[in-house]
């Protein structure tokens, strides 16, 4: 049957991506049709937007430019993805951003391997945290004979392993010179940005709500600018109107060690109905490598990444939500949040994707004057029972001040028990 909001066999979780079926599900139907209705849950006046795809273990994950997909991975499995071009008349660079656990990278540019592995590859980065790998078109046209920059068909084949008990990440494919990339809500973004070359972006907003984007600087130093373009705008240009050192509409202000620009509600009202907001990426100083960067764009709940703090801005008696991934069974979690101004924030966290942690419902809290730290173990009494797993949970997280407060909010810190 096609399915209706009242009459389905599977629901895509709140927060999540990715729906699974497995094979042992007593629904799970080899030869079979499946429907996948889509509804729009935004009350927002503007049209929702959306990849939609479906793949099993044995095939290959497409990859589009510039729109990232989310991806787990338990210890030593693999995910493979295809990239494909039309042309390769400029440098191509595939990003890979953990947000748990420590997933690598392994590249193929041959045909006779689809499957790149720790054993055969043309490419690989396996450092701790994001890897990124740039492609140029003479390394790519010298190690692939048959495929000219003329020929239609070129593949990119890309293999991601996780090597800690589990992963997740986000992956995406760019070519610097004309990708506009699609930062996905609250979902962090690794990026990096020359002097003469910055990195372009192009943000949601969807909801009834600010966008928040912040760069968080990883090596060297780089600034960030942003307009709201119209939809006539962009639809009567060729190229998106993107911003500029020289022509923007809003520039950032720096907060700790991070850049943050505020677009308010207000201003994309007066955008209008589908309105874009496109963000680039500069690097502040000459002469200097390229500089390196994890970048965020919030309206709604942000995806925290193990280890890598945020900042973030709240107002009284509001809230600001956050969830996270647990990559361990038994392991002590570690949240923390430190005031950067007057006010008091306080931390509540709910385990699963049921409902929002609020003051008078929530599973764990730390409401202390001032700084909060929070500890989450197995060995906690709620916990006591033994029907409850730390592992593959989303706790929500959210600060509730008692003044204005602007709060650093680090993500998890998941440590195994020794």
């Amino acid at each position: 049957h096609i399915p209706s909001p009242k009459n389905f066999t599977w629901k895509l979780p709140p927060q999540e991506t990715q729906l699974r079926i497995p094979f042992d599900d007593p629904n799970y139907r080899r030869q079979s049709v499946y429907y996948i209705l889509v509804q729009r849950t935004s009350e927002s006046a503007s049209a929702s937007t959306f990849t939609v795809k479906y793949y099993t273990g044995a095939f290959l994950h497409a990859l589009l430019e510039g729109q990232s997909e989310v991806g787990s991975l338990l210890e030593n499995k693999f995910a493979y993805y295809k990239y494909s071009v039309a042309n390769l008349i400029t440098s191509v660079t595939i990003t890979l951003t953990p947000f748990s656990g420590n997933p690598d990278l392994f590249i193929s540019i041959n045909d006779s391997n689809k499957t790149p592995s720790k054993q055969a590859y043309d490419y690989v980065s396996s450092t701790l945290g994001a890897d990124s790998i740039t492609i140029t078109t003479q390394e790519y046209h010298a190690k692939n004979k048959l495929c000219s920059k003329f020929i239609s068909g070129c593949s990119i084949y890309i293999g991601v392993v996780c090597s800690s008990p589990q992963c997740s990440y986000t992956i995406q494919v760019s070519r610097k010179e004309t990708t506009v990339t699609k930062l996905l809500d609250g979902v962090m973004q690794y990026g990096s940005a020359a002097f003469d070359s910055p990195t372009n972006f192009v943000v949601s907003t969807e909801g009834n709500s600010d966008v928040v984007v912040t760069v968080y600087p990883k090596k060297g130093s780089v600034v960030l600018y942003a307009s709201a373009v119209p939809r006539a705008e962009y639809i009567r240009n060729q190229n998106p109107p993107l911003p500029t050192k020289e022509k923007h509409q809003f520039d950032s202000t720096s907060l700790a060690n991070a850049h943050t620009i505020l677009i308010p509600k207000s201003s994309l009202d007066t955008c209008g109905v589908d309105c874009k907001v496109y963000v680039s990426v500069y690097q502040t100083v000459n002469n200097t490598p390229a500089s390196e960067y994890m970048i965020l764009s919030a309206t709604n709940v942000i995806h925290l990444a193990d280890t890598i703090p945020i900042i973030d801005i709240i107002t009284e008696q509001s809230y600001k939500y956050y969830f996270f991934d647990v990559p361990c069974t038994d392991c002590t979690l570690s949240i923390s949040l430190t005031p950067l101004s007057q006010g008091d924030p306080d931390i509540y966290v709910n385990k699963g994707r049921e409902r929002l942690p609020t003051t008078s419902s929530s599973n764990f809290k730390a409401s202390r004057y001032r700084g909060e730290f929070l500890q989450i173990s197995k060995s906690d009494p709620y916990f006591a029972a033994g029907k409850e797993s730390i592992q593959g949970c989303l706790l929500y997280t959210s600060p509730s001040p008692r003044d204005l407060s602007t709060s650093r909010m680090p993500s998890s810190a998941c440590k195994k028990k020794k």
